[in-house]
């Protein structure tokens, strides 16, 4: 097995650790429905609107989810696969995010025309599309607008088709540009860039369909019934991705202590800095975390859980690890609680784990700030999501930004200020 520690076989190894992901979610969907039960479940995800929140558990079936998800992961893995991209933390944290979404709101189908808008946007540029692959795949935070037009929209057939394929080609035409201007608003500090330029696209998508008349309403359809099975499968990969650390090499310690150092900031990719081997290994580890949490404050493992807990670990390979999502998480429990919130619920749920969008502030500037930033993340983002109508599924990216915005100028005003002193 060392063996494929070697650089010319790294590179396959990883493809190999994270189709075995994709497949283990395709096999586990038949633990849940018969192959016909999916087929049907497919075709209700395909067209069903998809504005926040929008549960496939609940309004498909849980093998249809989950047969869905692993599909877009090798969709994915295919598009990164043929342009030999080596898989580092951006990719793998983009393709476990937009998999663990495709729980809810993200779709074989509404995924490809935003995809296909990055890689036009690539061939204007004249660039190679690997380097706008990670942004192609964080585009897709916007896919409701495809569904949204291509399905729910009042447009005849094959109209709707047509004007679903262009709004999700001029998603993926504008997200870059944007996407690399806006980064500079938060400073890196929020690890969801994506996510607060998918708000602002969507703020004013939303603000065009009001002012025609249009206006788009969210939706709140979730899955609250049994879970054991699926904690089940949560489990398995998690531990197993814990135990492939020790299946690759021997568990050092020092170099773990290397990671956890590290601030987090984008771009920080555990992958180039620190190994696959021990990326993956604190991928278990932040899922781990999370996977705890829930069970302290029992709550459901549905798709929007499912989403939330993959983002955490897909950006354990990018940005997150336990030292700067602790306190963060913290400072968003601790505001929900004071706000006599319910943890239990979705929105409570979503709030503290995306939360960690904001991990850099603890890693950079200590944990008080990173009680901080949870607190603010928690108090802000419930109110944000009107502005887009729920058309960005990255909505607590779109949160993060702000907060990161707001706070991180003033702490660096008052330590500059105090170093001069």
């Amino acid at each position: 097995m060392q063996k494929l520690l070697y650089k010319d076989n790294e590179k396959y190894l990883k493809y190999l650790i994270l189709f075995f992901y994709s497949i283990l979610l395709i096999l586990s969907s038949f633990l849940f429905n018969s192959p016909s039960e999916i087929f049907n479940g497919l075709k209700v995800i395909i067209a069903h609107p998809d504005l926040l929140i929008v549960d496939y558990f609940e309004v498909a079936n849980i093998g249809s989810a989950l047969f869905n998800s692993g599909l877009v992961m090798i969709m994915l893995l295919a598009i990164v696969l043929f342009q030999n991209i080596d898989p580092n933390g951006p990719v793998i944290s983009a393709i476990f995010t937009v998999g663990g979404f495709s729980m809810f709101g993200k779709n074989i189908i509404n995924v490809l025309s935003i995809i296909l808008g990055v890689y036009i946007y690539s061939k204007i540029k004249k660039e190679k599309f690997s380097k706008y692959t990670v942004i192609a795949f964080f585009s897709t935070a916007l896919s409701p607008l495809v569904t949204h037009v291509g399905f729910g929209s009042e447009l005849l057939v094959p109209f709707n088709y047509i004007f679903a394929i262009v709004s999700g080609l001029f998603v993926g035409l504008i997200m870059p540009p944007l996407a690399s201007s806006f980064v500079r608003f938060h400073d890196g500090y929020s690890l969801y860039n994506i996510g607060f330029t998918a708000g602002i696209i969507g703020m004013v998508v939303a603000s065009l369909f009001k002012i025609f008349d249009r206006p788009l309403e969210s939706l709140s359809t979730v899955y609250e019934g049994p879970d054991g099975k699926i904690k089940i499968i949560i489990y398995i990969i998690i531990i197993s991705m814990i135990l492939f650390k020790f299946i690759i090499s021997r568990l050092d310690f020092h170099r773990y202590k290397n990671l956890i150092g590290r601030s987090g900031r984008l771009v920080t990719d555990f992958v180039s800095l620190d190994g696959f081997d021990f990326a993956i290994f604190n991928m278990g580890i932040v899922g781990l975390i999370c996977m705890l949490y829930l069970e302290i404050i029992d709550a459901t493992i549905n798709g929007p859980t499912i989403a939330a807990l993959f983002t955490v670990i897909g950006f354990g390979s990018f940005g997150k690890h336990p030292r700067n999502i602790l306190p963060v998480m913290l400072g968003a429990i601790l505001m929900l609680k004071i706000t006599g919130s319910d943890l239990t619920s979705i929105g409570s749920v979503l709030t503290v784990l995306f939360s960690t969008t904001l991990a850099p502030i603890a890693g950079e500037f200590g944990v008080l700030f990173g009680l901080l930033a949870g607190g603010l993340h928690a108090s802000l983002v419930s109110n944000l999501s009107y502005l887009h109508a729920g058309l960005n599924l990255y909505n607590n990216g779109f949160s993060g930004g702000f907060v990161a915005a707001f706070l991180v100028p003033i702490i660096t005003s008052f330590r500059k200020e105090k170093a001069d002193e």
